[in-house]
């Protein structure tokens, strides 16, 4: 994206304070660029060095200084902003009762990563025209400012390509700054023109910022992630991300609805666990940025029973499986698991094919097929995969789940936002789950 000018906030002086505060609380855009001119008539022999903050604790980088003036920026704008300039001497003690002038300029669109291409300083021999050359590149952001010590001269801004940001008069100190994105390199600083008055001493300052691929991180937001399905008894993971703002992040889940509880609530990724019946549970999660700036986001949690035992209506294909208790559809029905069905040596995707009896599913809610597998004492691994039909219509797939141990159960869960298409009648006739087993020994 290209670089924009946001916004400029209004020209503050002070004469009575070491200290210099600009518009306090003025709305900003975290991630943009704030851009701080500073002019003042305290010689540079009197002021050793200045330095600018906001009031999110960010510190500003000085490009240039000179005699009377001093350009900073910062690229990473707080959601309000109130920005300071303190003058020191050599010995980093407060200068007092600095006469002094402050404009604060917000950009977007600057590259976060390498802001400062060029930086120049000029100050004017001739007294005739002042201009501080930089060598820009297409498309980037040629910022400066004039300052001179006598406010009765004027200065005038020459050449269409650049815009004059404002131009301050006042106590024998004259402020103006300009602005222009680069066509080439030849657009190498804002040059003015003196017009009216007597000889002084004048300086230039010039910046050059490459644009960057959008306006810096944008405003602070947190995803708490898609909303959420699970039978009574389970646990439902749960992941929040944060962008834009500044970094680091801090997380806080909470449960604004039902009951439950989170076994880490002050982490991006943990698990919440719900209490008492079914329901519905609104889970929020609040992110604060380096800035103390807070965004949130909630997610529905939908608490369902789960269905009842669901019987096996035809078995289609059950290739290697030898039942130890009437047929394979007999023992796969017998709750009592006092039957068991046995596979082949070392198994690879080894098929059980079968057709469920009518089930009813609410809306959001996940179909949970459940297989209680044995490993042999003799396999190091196994997998179960797990696949969802309506005919010959593939609708979901659980891949490659552990068999827990040398006995556990395996929860096939296809999710709801996978299954949402397949209709009451077609569960009502039965959907076909398919289950494969791979071992290795």
């Amino acid at each position: 994206m290209a670089i924009q000018l946001v916004q400029e906030w209004p020209v503050s002086g002070n004469a009575a304070a070491e200290d210099h505060k600009a518009a306090e609380g003025v709305a900003t855009t975290p991630g943009n660029t704030i851009m701080v001119r500073i002019s003042t008539r305290v010689l540079e022999a009197a002021i050793d060095h200045i330095t600018v903050t906001d009031n999110g604790g960010n510190t500003y980088t000085q490009i240039e200084r000179v005699q009377y003036g001093a350009l900073f920026y910062c690229p990473n704008a707080n959601a309000a902003s109130t920005v300071t300039a303190h003058y020191w001497d050599a010995a980093d003690a407060p200068v007092a009762t600095v006469p002094s002038f402050v404009l604060v300029t917000e950009f977007s669109g600057i590259d976060q990563a390498t802001p400062l291409l060029d930086s120049a300083q000029y100050a004017s021999p001739d007294d005739t025209d002042v201009t501080a050359p930089v060598t820009p590149e297409p498309g980037a952001l040629v910022f400066g400012m004039l300052v001179s010590a006598v406010s009765s001269r004027t200065y005038t801004l020459q050449g269409a390509t650049y815009s004059q940001l404002v131009e301050f008069r006042a106590q024998q100190m004259d402020l103006a700054g300009a602005w222009a994105i680069a066509t080439d390199t030849t657009d190498t600083g804002p040059e003015w023109e003196r017009t009216e008055g007597g000889v002084a001493g004048s300086w230039a300052l010039t910046g050059a910022f490459k644009a960057g691929g959008g306006t810096g991180p944008g405003p602070l937001s947190v995803d708490a992630g898609a909303d959420q399905s699970i039978y009574v008894g389970q646990t439902a993971n749960v992941s929040a991300s944060a962008s834009g703002g500044t970094a680091p992040y801090s997380y806080a889940w909470t449960v604004v609805s039902g009951n439950g509880s989170f076994l880490n609530s002050n982490q991006a990724s943990t698990t919440f666990t719900p209490t008492g019946s079914a329901g519905v549970r609104v889970l929020w999660c609040i992110v604060t940025d380096a800035n103390s700036t807070v965004a949130q986001d909630d997610l529905t949690l939908t608490v369902t029973q789960a269905p009842s035992m669901v019987g096996v209506a035809t078995v289609n294909d059950s290739t290697g499986w030898t039942a130890t208790g009437g047929t394979v559809k007999d023992v796969l029905n017998d709750t009592s698991d006092s039957t068991l069905i046995t596979s082949m040596d070392n198994p690879v995707e080894q098929i059980l094919d079968v057709t469920v009896e009518p089930v009813t599913i609410q809306p959001g809610q996940h179909f949970v097929a459940r297989v209680r597998a044995r490993r042999g004492t003799s396999t190091t691994t196994a997998t179960v995969t797990g696949y969802l039909y309506t005919g010959t219509t593939l609708h979901s797939t659980v891949t490659a789940r552990p068999i827990p141990g040398t006995l556990g159960d395996v929860d096939l869960t296809f999710p709801a936002d996978e299954i949402e298409n397949i209709t009451a009648q077609q569960w009502t006739d039965g959907v076909r789950v398919v289950a494969t087993v791979t071992a290795t020994s």
